[in-house]
């Protein structure tokens, strides 16, 4: 309506500030964000902009429905309430909330759809490839590698299990039954977890099991004497004081409710009947005081039982299986770039081979691949590679199985035809390496994705028109289709377009540049600090994303990184990075000083204390190299390949360069000079390489 572009709108939208657990309104969002205020006046149109907006807020932009929710009902629902129609939904909505719904007389059921259970499903049928006897409903609960790896939190991909605060309490737990797998699954939420150490401790017989009247011991035993699940609530109620299944059930509610006149008439039902079974008042008031408040947040545990069930499962797999598991678990992650690092580095750490995506050997999915030497690989299936739809997949595996392996670039598109990929498919093919079996020359089929295109929609013509030209056997396509001649990209550029077209990087990492700097820098992996003492190291990485937000104590960022074989991510605070915000985007390669801090719940966070780009940070701790030469260098060649980085600028520090060559056995010349220089890192890599050069070390002001 107002003609503004919507990059423009989106940059003013970024401006408003996020404050997690709380909603801000334009107004305020205008008095504590100066660039906001400013940009409001900035002229007629968003002014306008901002006044329309202010009308709008608030009120209701659409219809929506529960994400899980289906309600039942013994006859039509329009006689009993009024129902929606969503035009691009196939069931109707009712028209009143959750709340309504009930008091209506209708009951809701939720229906969750987990993606783990297509994980599940995924790994048993490429299991059961291999034995065919497999079912998943057979696994043994009490299997001992399973609960090992449980009880030492290798659980990254293990569902409900894998956050790093889980991680904590698994460790200290060591669950070695199914039951305990159950009671962590409802302990670890709000309000139960304060039980969390409780339970812990009595279940390694630290603490004594106290229960406030011996009929608690029967029912509270499996949870040493903690309340953990809503059935046991629902069973205190029973054999205390007499209620039926009903009534225990109509007080659970009443409990999570905290409506204060219905716990008031709970209590006096509890105490009475409890009195009943010969209980004294101060008991039983006592009992009903201490499952009050636990009541409202308690899990059930049919649906603790349930999760903690497919927990195992997955633990299961990973503990017993972990190629199939893994394999699955990304298949179904491909989209996202960071799950799929944290699995990487999770292969890393398991020494399992990933191998990556080709058009002569990927499936659509990930897979698995055993080689000559019967070694277990995970192929990358060819859904890692992004901007490609499943159906151009499908067919790319279709065709080689029904008519064998590609040999040439040109023979792949004249198979696969110009209907299925055009140019910027090839392009994404080409930069994810899912060519490198037939050309190890990525540039090159990079730079060929034109005319493959334009080969497939001639084979695509000629086949419409059935004239056999292109097919003709006589005819060598590469004599009529001529492919460009250059040469491929250098390691970093193949680094990046690795990340560009599969999300990550696959061949390498830009970091490993930066390898022999590594200690001048006193650099430390991060992946390696899960239990390290260190409060502040230093380290680097590439900045996957950053985003900006607001808290009641000022600006921030939250930035993810790929760092050496792991993501991380890493908090900014205003006055860290107000200067520096040019580094912190998607693809900078940056050097960091972080604090390493505990969150209340024995988290560890990474604080950024100091920020700077990599190779400025090695520009200015670098004074200089010494540099050990052989007796047989090419003295010429090499002192003009380094006066190709010596620069004639006076405002430029110069490094001081110590060059010694043998004389003979015992004696060595040394030759010092101070010279400007021009890419230390690329200095550095350069000279390493040249022939007649023993050693190259970088060395610092001591």
């Amino acid at each position: 309506m107002l003609e503004i572009p919507y990059s423009q709108v989106d940059e003013l939208c970024r401006l408003i500030p996020i404050i997690p657990g709380s909603t801000i309104s334009l107004k305020e969002a205008l008095k504590s964000e100066p660039r906001l205020a400013a940009a409001k006046d900035s002229g007629e149109e968003i002014s306008q902009l901002f006044e329309i907006s202010e009308k709008l807020e608030g009120l209701h932009r659409n219809a929506a429905t529960h994400a899980a929710g289906v309600v039942i009902g013994n006859k039509s629902l329009v006689e009993i309430l009024p129902l929606y129609k969503d035009v691009k939904a196939n069931l109707p909505a009712t028209q009143f909330n959750m709340k309504y719904t009930e008091l209506s007389g209708l009951v809701k059921f939720d229906f969750l759809g987990l993606k783990t259970l297509s994980i599940l499903d995924k790994a048993s049928k490429l299991l059961r490839k291999s034995d065919k006897e497999f079912y998943l409903d057979k696994i043994p609960l009490d299997d001992f590698v399973t609960y090992e790896l449980i009880s030492s939190a290798k659980t990254i991909g293990v569902f409900q299990l894998e956050s790093d605060g889980m991680k904590d309490v698994l460790q200290k737990l060591k669950p070695d039954c199914f039951e305990d797998i159950i009671a962590v699954v409802a302990l670890y939420r709000p309000g139960p977890m304060e039980n969390i150490p409780s339970y812990i401790e009595r279940k390694h017989g630290k603490e004594d099991v106290v229960v406030l009247h011996p009929i608690l011991e029967d029912i509270l035993k499996e949870t040493y004497g903690i309340m953990i699940y809503q059935e046991q609530v629902m069973e205190i109620a029973q054999k205390l004081s007499g209620y039926s299944l009903g009534q225990a059930d109509l007080l659970r509610r009443a409990m999570g409710k905290k409506i204060k006149s219905e716990m008031e008439a709970q209590k006096e039902n509890f105490v009475n009947g409890g009195k009943t079974n010969g209980i004294k008042k101060e008991i039983s008031s006592k009992i009903f005081e201490l499952i009050s408040p636990f009541a409202g947040y308690a899990f059930n545990k049919s649906h603790a039982a349930a999760y903690a069930l497919i927990a195992y499962q997955t633990a299961w797999f990973k503990a017993n299986h972990p190629e199939i598991f893994l394999a699955s678990l990304m298949t179904f992650d491909s989209d996202n770039s960071e799950k799929i690092a944290v699995c990487r580095n999770e292969l890393s750490r398991l020494k399992i081979n990933i191998l990556g995506p080709d058009i002569n050997f990927s499936e659509v999915d990930y897979s698995i691949e055993i080689g000559k030497d019967h070694r277990i690989s995970i192929r990358t299936g060819l859904c890692s590679i992004k901007n490609i739809g499943n159906k151009a997949l499908n067919t790319i595996v279709e065709e080689r199985l029904l008519n064998g392996e590609y040999k040439t670039l040109l023979l792949f598109s004249s198979r696969i035809g110009n209907d299925i990929l055009g140019k910027a498919h090839y392009e994404f093919l080409a930069a994810s390496g899912a060519f490198d079996s037939i050309t190890k020359n990525r540039k090159q089929a990079f730079m060929s994705a034109e005319i493959l295109s334009d080969l497939a929609s001639s084979v695509s013509e000629e086949k419409n028109i059935k004239q056999g030209n292109i097919f003709d056997n006589k005819v060598e396509l590469n004599e009529i289709w001529k492919l460009p001649n250059t040469s491929d990209w250098k390691f970093k550029q193949r680094l990046e377009n690795e990340r560009s077209s599969l999300g990550f990087y696959f061949s390498g990492h830009p970091l490993k540049y930066y390898d022999n700097f590594s200690n001048l820098l006193d650099l430390k992996n991060i992946s390696n600090f899960d239990n390290s003492s260190e409060s502040l190291i230093s380290t680097i990485g590439v900045v996957f994303q950053a985003n900006e937000r607001s808290s009641r104590r000022g600006r921030f960022m939250r930035v993810m990184l790929s760092g050496y074989d792991s993501l991380f991510e890493v908090t900014v605070y205003y006055e860290t990075y107000h200067e520096k915000k040019p580094l912190l985007v998607s693809g900078k390669e940056v050097f960091m000083k972080l604090l390493i801090v505990k969150d209340d719940n024995g988290i560890k966070r990474f604080i950024v204390k100091e920020l700077d780009s990599i190779t400025n940070k090695i520009e200015e701790s670098v004074l200089g190299f010494n540099i050990a030469l052989e007796s047989n260098i090419n003295a010429n060649e090499f002192f003009k390949l380094i006066n190709n980085y010596f620069i004639q600028k006076s405002d430029c520090k110069q490094k001081n360069l110590v060059f010694n060559l043998p004389l003979n056995i015992s004696d060595e010349a040394t030759v010092n000079i101070n010279k400007p220089i021009n890419s230390i890192v690329s200095f550095y890599n350069t000279i390493k390489t040249f022939k007649g050069v023993k050693s190259i070390d970088p060395f610092k002001k001591i």
